[in-house]
């Protein structure tokens, strides 16, 4: 989703440095009142803090903005430890694992676990070795939140998640996108991946181009919390001295998945608001690439906040996405699992119900 004009503020004092950021920070202060601030703008506290503090810009506020970043470092510090024995766990198993997203992220770009909060830890196992994986997360304490069980849960999704008894949360995944279980499709993520330390463990994690592509990916995702974090991200790995983005490699991955529409238009935003070193080649071979009908349709759903229907054509289309290689029975028996997964419906038979239920929800809703 793109940021509103009070969120670029706040992105331009947590990511940028002198003058700009001191202008951006004091504009923002006068605008937005901290106790009001919504809650994708509260996921950047932590970077927030971390960039006044470096630029010596003063506040009242900063003694809370530390305290946020401290509880966010405690958490995910705590979030590693269980995650990294759930990844040995996997290893000693002989399943290989491939971390995602913010673990990624924290660990390896902005190299400080207190400045990226995680409410989740994700990664991913091959497909051949879900049901031993499985097997691995109930043995180490993990249990499956979904609706429906693990092993139905690999036909209709991408990934489960699965919790703890502290309440902590991973997510495991057998495909890297909602919208993409071809086989052998993210091949290429796992060949290029590099290796990181988490929990004290040396594991394999996404290398700086796939990261950038899944990062701006999942930014257009319309959501009731919209992941505008997706700016921060993008710009500490673009930032970043530990790998160059392979150009080239980024147009390969979005044009193999039908990302190409997101990732440009990703691209263009860091490009023109936040100056990124973003090639304009690359910008202009992204909008050269002709999208299929189903991914200008998803884009168009992803990019915009929920209407009447809700999630309702998010769900669909990912469906339809997920399920582009299969053929019309397998696709019209699979999604009543997959609509009850999404949905949270316990069992099969309660799902007309459910429907029904939302349906005149909206309908009244539409009345007032």
């Amino acid at each position: 989703m793109t940021p509103t004009p009070d969120q670029i503020l706040l992105l331009r004092a947590c990511l940028l440095s002198g003058g700009e950021a001191a202008a951006a920070w004091k504009t923002w202060r006068e605008r937005i009142n901290f106790d009001d601030i919504d809650a994708a703008s509260y996921r950047l506290v932590p970077l927030l803090y971390k960039n006044l503090r470096r630029e010596n810009i003063e506040d009242e506020l900063l003694g809370r903005l530390k305290g946020i970043y401290r509880h966010t470092w405690s958490r995910n510090q705590l979030l590693f430890h269980e995650a990294g024995r759930v990844l040995k766990a996997m290893n000693d198993a002989g399943i290989s694992v491939l971390v995602l997203k913010g673990a990624t992220l924290a660990g390896s770009f902005y190299l400080d676990a207190g400045l990226r909060p995680m409410n989740d830890f994700d990664f991913m196992v091959p497909l051949a070795g879900v049901s031993r994986a499985v097997a691995v997360m109930e043995q180490s304490g993990w249990h499956c939140a979904e609706s429906v069980s693990p092993a139905r849960l690999v036909e209709c999704s991408h990934a489960g998640k699965w919790t703890n008894s502290n309440g902590q949360q991973m997510d495991m995944h057998w495909h890297l996108l909602p919208e993409g279980r071809q086989l052998g499709l993210d091949d290429d993520v796992w060949t290029r991946a590099v290796t990181m330390e988490i929990g004290g463990g040396k594991f394999s994690g996404m290398n700086a181009t796939d990261l950038l592509w899944h990062v701006c990916a999942h930014g257009a995702i319309g959501d009731e919390i919209p992941a505008i974090r997706w700016v921060a991200d993008a710009w500490t790995i673009l930032q970043g001295r530990r790998e160059k983005i392979d150009w080239q490699q980024f147009v390969l991955a979005v044009q193999h998945r039908q990302l190409t529409l997101a990732a440009g238009r990703a691209l263009v935003f860091l490009r023109e608001e936040f100056n990124a070193p973003v090639p304009a080649q690359i910008i202009a071979e992204l909008r050269g690439t002709p999208p299929a009908w189903l991914e200008r349709w998803a884009d168009r759903i992803k990019s915009r906040p929920p209407g009447l229907l809700g999630a309702l054509p998010l769900h669909l289309v990912n469906y339809l996405r997920l399920t582009r290689h299969d053929n019309l029975w397998r696709r019209l028996t699979g999604a009543p699992a997959f609509f009850q997964r999404v949905w949270g419906v316990p069992t099969m038979g309660g799902l007309p119900v459910y429907v029904a239920k939302k349906a005149a929800d909206r309908l009244a809703l539409s009345k007032r």
